[in-house]
């Protein structure tokens, strides 16, 4: 009998900014120069949330539920790129759209006020 064993690192900070930083680059090409400017700072900042997820909220028995992986991240970055030009006028806009994300894919699954 023969088994396969597949083991796969997790991307560095730097790679998953470099990836998802050129898929917002070329979203945010055609929004106005201020919301566009925003990009890599809205990039930067999900990485920083999503690595502290991974880090501060392991799986417990009680909250098994607590496994981020990278689809969480790119479950952000997709709800940015639903919107439309109409949608994200100003830089504000483009703000409260990606704090929206965020509170629907990392805080939604939160169990409790402490965490």
């Amino acid at each position: 009998r023969h088994f396969n064993l597949v083991f796969v690192l997790n991307f560095e900070a730097e790679s998953m900014v470099r990836i998802f930083s050129s898929i917002m680059q070329w979203f945010l090409s055609k929004f106005p120069s201020q919301v566009s400017s925003l990009g890599q700072s809205v990039v930067k900042a999900t990485v920083d949330i999503f690595e502290s997820m991974t880090t501060n909220m392991l799986p417990t028995p009680a909250k098994s539920h607590y496994t981020f992986n990278l689809r969480d991240l790119s479950k952000v970055h997709q709800g940015i790129c639903l919107c439309t030009k109409n949608s994200l006028p100003t830089s504000d806009d483009l703000i409260k759209c990606w704090a929206h994300e965020c509170q629907r894919v990392f805080e939604d699954r939160l169990v409790n006020g402490e965490d």
